[in-house]
């Protein structure tokens, strides 16, 4: 009913589409015997008088918008996929758009702006035919599900946004300079090195210049929970030692360098790698 008319109700509410493709085999069905009464046995039939000027649209009182809907019905089907389908895919387009909005001071998450891009926001700002075949395969799914082509624009508002973004970026990296960490470690950053330019997600980096933000190992302690008893509760201790620092590193088919945090540990076979930041700050190579 919401595809013939959006502000139709039934029963004083409204009902959407189904997103199951068996659902909508049997409204076709029932829609196909509706329209067979329609144009045998129901060929008179009219809405109640009282819906002609009602702001309201109500489909218990108008038995001939069931007669129109089922003889529309191939038309309507059809359309009520795609509109189901396109009205599921907005909710997570619109959360990357707010994603998008956040990161250049506007979005609906109040954050720090620190200029820092997360990578799966990089992957949509300068490599989009991997980030249509992450993100936008469970968009395509909705429709192909349904037996629908997925429209040809629908990810045109988010990449509009992107392109906003990337001019964001335009104006603000440039005015952004490396800040040298004030330690070194040959080891650690031969290391980390190797892991920006091995790791899938980076391939083809170039690490420009790097430095740790301290010398020494520094220590954690975690505790795990292992046993209790009515008076105590028994933890295991356990250290771990960490060294952090930053790397300014030139991915490839993007306009700027960008400044990264980098985390790595010290364990029993030597230095693991803990973490290579999530994201990044634009800024110029120099």
């Amino acid at each position: 009913m919401v595809v013939q008319d959006a502000n139709m109700i039934a029963g004083g509410q409204t009902y959407l589409p189904p997103t199951d493709p068996v659902k909508w085999e049997k409204i076709g069905q029932d829609l196909a015997e509706l329209d067979a009464l329609c144009k045998s046995k129901y060929t008179r039939i009219v809405n109640d008088p009282s819906e002609t000027n009602s702001k309201v649209k109500d489909l218990d009182k108008r038995h001939a918008t069931w007669c129109e809907i089922a003889g529309n019905r191939t038309q309507l089907v059809k359309k009520g996929k795609i509109w189901i389908a396109q009205r599921e895919s907005t909710r997570s387009l619109d959360e990357w758009i707010d994603k998008l909005k956040t990161e250049m001071g506007r979005g609906k998450v109040k954050v720090l702006q620190d200029g820092r891009i997360p990578d799966d926001v990089q992957i949509l700002l300068f490599n989009r035919p991997e980030w249509e075949k992450r993100e936008g395969v469970n968009i395509r799914n909705r429709f192909t599900s349904l037996g629908e082509q997925m429209p040809a624009d629908i990810f045109s508002t988010v990449y509009a946004t992107a392109d906003e973004l990337k001019a964001h970026i335009d104006r603000t990296a440039s005015a952004r300079a490396w800040e040298p960490p004030p330690y070194k470690d040959a080891a650690v950053e031969s290391f980390i090195k190797t892991k920006f330019t091995g790791a899938p997600e980076f391939k083809g980096a170039k690490v420009m210049k790097i430095g740790l933000d301290y010398t020494t190992w520094k220590k954690r302690e975690s505790l795990s929970l292992v046993g209790s008893d009515s008076k105590y509760k028994y933890y295991k201790v356990e250290h771990n030692f960490y060294k952090r620092g930053k790397a300014l590193v030139k991915m490839p088919g993007q306009p700027f360098c960008q400044s990264r945090e980098w985390v790595v540990g010290r364990g029993a076979k030597g230095i693991v790698l803990v973490s290579l930041g999530g994201s990044g700050i634009y800024m110029k190579c120099e």
